[in-house]
């Protein structure tokens, strides 16, 4: 197996948020971390992807979306049983 080949898939694999704009790039990574390790993939019997990948930035402003969607509080009141402080 070429060097490169592998280091380019441990990278994308890795380091997901970076690559997340290419879902190709993750089964063709997948596949040759895959096959590196002697293993055999079908990929007709692959579902799609069941999770998503989102840079950081997406996920925090569609969580704000939604704190504001359902108006709760941005920072909630912490929880702390009554005598645990002293």
């Amino acid at each position: 197996m070429d060097r490169d080949f592998f280091s380019a898939a441990l990278d994308a694999v890795s380091d997901p948020e970076t690559h997340c704009d290419n879902p190709n790039k993750f089964v063709w990574s997948w596949s040759v971390l895959k096959s590196a390790r002697g293993q055999h993939i079908n990929f007709d019997k692959l579902d799609e992807p069941a999770h998503r990948i989102e840079p950081p930035s997406r996920i925090t402003d569609r969580i704000r979306r939604h704190i504001a969607a359902t108006g709760l509080p941005a920072r909630p009141p912490a929880l702390i049983a009554q005598g645990a402080i002293a």
